[in-house]
C-alpha cells in the first residue's frame, strides 16, 4: 500500500476549488475530489460546503466533520470509529459497509443514505435523521439514541439489540426480521412499521405508540409493554407469538382490540385460557377495562383452539 499524501492548506484548498468547478460545470471542467490517497488529519473538514466527495475505502478514524456538508458523499467501506459528524449534512451519502463505531452522529442530516451493512455499534444517534435511509443489515447494537429520526427508513434484519431508542419515530419503517432483543423504545412511535418476524424478546415499549404496525410472527417473550397503544395492529392468523410467560405488563395500554387480545395466547401450542388464569395476570387483576374484555378474549382463544384442533 503506497504512502499517503499529507495535505497542508494550500493543497486542499485547490482540491476544493477545482471540484467546486466540477460541480458547477456538470463535470464538463475542474475535477471531482477523490481523497483516497490523501492524510487529512491535518486539514480542517468542519464547517465545510463539500457535497460529492469521494472519501471511499479510506481510515477517517476520529476526524471531525461537524457543521460541514457532505451531502452526497461517497463513504463506502471507510473507517470512521469516533468521528465526529455532528450537525453535518450528509443527504444521499453512501454508507455502505463503513465502520461508525462510537461515532458521534448528534443531529446529523442522513436522509436517504445508504447505510445498508454499515456499523453504528455504540454510536451516538441523538435528534439524528435517517428518514427514507436504507439501513438493512446495518449494526445499530449498542447505541444510545433520543428523538432520532427512521420514518421510512428500510431497516430489515438491521440489529438494534441491547441499545436505546427512547422517543424515536419509527413511522412507516421497515423493521422485517430485524434484531430488537434487550433495548428500550419508551415513547417511540412505530405507526404502520413492518415489524414482521422482528425479535422484540425482552425489550421495553413504555409508552409506544405501535397504532397499525404489523407484528406478524414477532418473538415477543419478556417483552415489557405499559400505556402502550396497540389499536388494530396487524396479524396474518389470530394468534401470534406474544409470550405472557415473563413480566409483559399490559395493565394500562388501551384501544386494544380482537387481534391484540388474541396474542396473549401461547402461539407454539395454542389452548384455551381459562378467565381465572386471565384474571390473574399481573396487571390485569383490579383493573376494570381488562376485566371488561376477559370474556371475549376467552371466548376468542376458545374458537381458536377450537378450529385449529378441527384443521388437524
Amino acid at each position: 500500500m503506497s504512502e499517503l499524501i499529507k495535505l497542508d492548506k494550500t493543497q486542499f484548498s485547490s482540491i476544493i476549488s477545482d471540484h467546486r468547478e466540477w460541480l458547477s460545470s456538470g463535470g464538463r471542467s475542474g475535477k471531482q475530489a477523490v481523497m483516497k490517497d490523501y492524510d487529512l488529519l491535518s486539514v480542517k473538514l468542519t464547517g465545510l460546503k463539500f457535497p460529492y466527495v469521494d472519501f471511499s475505502d479510506m481510515n477517517l478514524s476520529g476526524l471531525d466533520f461537524s457543521e460541514s456538508d457532505f451531502s452526497h458523499s461517497n463513504f463506502n467501506n471507510s473507517i470512521l470509529d469516533e468521528a465526529n459528524f455532528s450537525f453535518a449534512k450528509m443527504r444521499g451519502a453512501d454508507f455502505t459497509g463503513a465502520s461508525l463505531k462510537k461515532t458521534n452522529l448528534t443531529h446529523a442530516d442522513l436522509l436517504s443514505t445508504v447505510c445498508s451493512k454499515a456499523t453504528f455499534e455504540g454510536a451516538e444517534l441523538s435528534e439524528a435523521t435517517f428518514i427514507f435511509s436504507n439501513l438493512q443489515h446495518a449494526n445499530l447494537s449498542s447505541i444510545n439514541s433520543v428523538s432520532a429520526f427512521f420514518s421510512g427508513a428500510h431497516m430489515d434484519m438491521a440489529n438494534l439489540n441491547n441499545s436505546s431508542f427512547l422517543s424515536c419515530d419509527f413511522k412507516g419503517a421497515s423493521l422485517y426480521k430485524a434484531s430488537m432483543s434487550q433495548s428500550r423504545f419508551n415513547e417511540s412511535i412505530f405507526v404502520d412499521a413492518n415489524l414482521d418476524s422482528a425479535d422484540l424478546s425482552a425489550s421495553t415499549f413504555t409508552s409506544a405508540n405501535l397504532k397499525r404496525a404489523n407484528l406478524v410472527q414477532t418473538n415477543q417473550k419478556d417483552t415489557f409493554m405499559s400505556d402502550t397503544i396497540l389499536a388494530s395492529s396487524k396479524s396474518d392468523e389470530p394468534i401470534i407469538s406474544f409470550n405472557i410467560s415473563g413480566p409483559t405488563n399490559l395493565s394500562i395500554s388501551y384501544n386494544v382490540v380482537r387481534d391484540q387480545i388474541s396474542y396473549l395466547t401461547d402461539a407454539v401450542n395454542p389452548k384455551p385460557v381459562s378467565l381465572k388464569e386471565f384474571l390473574s395476570l399481573p396487571g390485569v387483576k383490579g383493573k376494570p377495562f381488562m376485566q371488561s374484555i376477559a370474556n371475549a378474549f376467552v371466548n376468542i382463544s376458545k374458537s381458536i383452539h377450537h378450529s385449529k384442533s378441527k384443521g388437524k
